[in-house]
């Protein structure tokens, strides 16, 4: 499977047309792509939307088990423009 969208690098702080393969669930592959796309690719995103009372953890628990680090897991959000 592969999604193509303007990738943000984060770390290289640049934004640029790709085709980004995903096999079992991960980033297999970025490959860079001549024209922009209508939609972004964001890996390592995360929302920080979180209600800390809903998990039910006491808040040092909580800030144990919620800042795993999201490129250990290769996570990504897509956003539509």
């Amino acid at each position: 499977m592969y999604i193509e969208a303007n990738y943000v690098d984060i770390v290289n702080r640049e934004i640029y047309p790709a085709r980004v393969s995903v096999e079992e669930g991960k980033i297999a592959a970025v490959e860079k792509m001549e024209n922009m796309c209508d939609t972004y690719i964001l890996p390592g995103f995360i929302d920080a939307h979180i209600h800390i009372e809903s998990s039910m953890l006491p808040p040092s628990e909580f800030s144990r088990l919620a800042t795993v680090p999201c490129w250990k897991y290769r996570r990504s959000s897509i956003f539509q423009k």
